[in-house]
């Protein structure tokens, strides 16, 4: 039985999106050029790739990074919530 590791670098993101201007949550896979554009992984960094490669939205609310070893959580525990409803809605 042969096992692979499969590791995903991703931006989970909550935002303003342009048309109908609502809250919307989306997942970017970065690619390795991605994480080489960014430079060092901060948060500012990040902050200022998502504005030139988040153009679904208007604005960024906030967002979690995953890259390698290096987690930077949500700013407001409460979007961690409001990206979970986005993209995990309720079936009621």
């Amino acid at each position: 039985m042969s096992y692979y590791t499969v590791t995903v670098n991703e931006v989970n993101v909550l935002g303003i999106i342009w048309m109908p201007a609502v809250e919307c949550a989306m997942n970017y896979t970065l690619s390795k050029h991605d994480i080489e554009n960014m430079g060092e992984i901060t948060r500012e960094n990040v902050e200022n790739w998502l504005d030139t490669h988040a153009g679904d939205f208007q604005s960024i609310i906030d967002f979690r990074v995953d890259i390698g070893d290096t987690i930077i959580e949500w700013k407001e525990e409460e979007n961690e919530y409001k990206y979970m409803d986005c993209m995990y809605p309720c079936e009621e």
